[in-house]
């Protein structure tokens, strides 16, 4: 009995051990520890992120990482928005701006665009630098995670956008239209 508030989390489990049940589990992150602890569930299913920022890194027992797991689009990514009139807030944000983090979250951006799909959907993207490459892979799922469409692709930086949306092509051509839309 596994617990988790996450589509895209649940298709990603179900797809690789389909004997796990899954359960919708809601409330704030004290709340499911605490109806984890009561014998609610046998795991739950956290972001990692949410646990260490409220000093609950002693809970965490293990962590889904890709490929097995692939991230929400923009996961963990910080966005700010300001008037498009002020100069000065502008100069400011572009000063802390993440040039790499801007590449990869408007690349997972575009791909999810792209799909037409809504952050709900059972879908996976993780854009990440290697070797002066943006390298992006994807998943849609079935919602019970039994059909997967998977694909990848790298470029330049620089391409982001267009590197979102082509990969967005490949998965479309492989049916993720139909399992976004089920």
């Amino acid at each position: 009995r596994i617990g988790t508030g996450s589509l895209r989390r649940q298709a990603q489990l179900l797809h690789h051990r389909d004997d796990l049940q899954m359960h919708d589990i809601r409330g704030n992150v004290e709340t499911r520890l605490r109806k984890l602890d009561e014998g609610d569930y046998d795991a739950i299913i956290l972001a990692e992120a949410g646990l260490s920022r409220l000093g609950f890194d002693d809970r965490i027992s293990l962590r889904l990482e890709p490929p097995l797991m692939l991230p929400a689009v923009g996961q963990a990514a910080i966005g700010i928005e300001c008037r498009a009139d002020d100069k000065d807030a502008i100069d400011l944000l572009q000063q802390i701006t993440d040039p790499i983090a801007r590449a990869e979250t408007t690349a997972e951006r575009a791909c999810l665009a792209q799909l037409r799909a809504g952050c709900h959907a059972p879908v996976g993207v993780w854009a990440r630098i290697e070797t002066n490459q943006l390298l992006i892979n994807a998943v849609v799922l079935s919602p019970n995670g039994q059909t997967a469409v998977r694909s990848h692709t790298s470029g330049p930086l620089k391409d982001a956008k267009q590197l979102g949306r082509d990969l967005a092509g490949s998965l479309l051509d492989q049916g993720a239209d139909a399992l976004i839309r089920t």
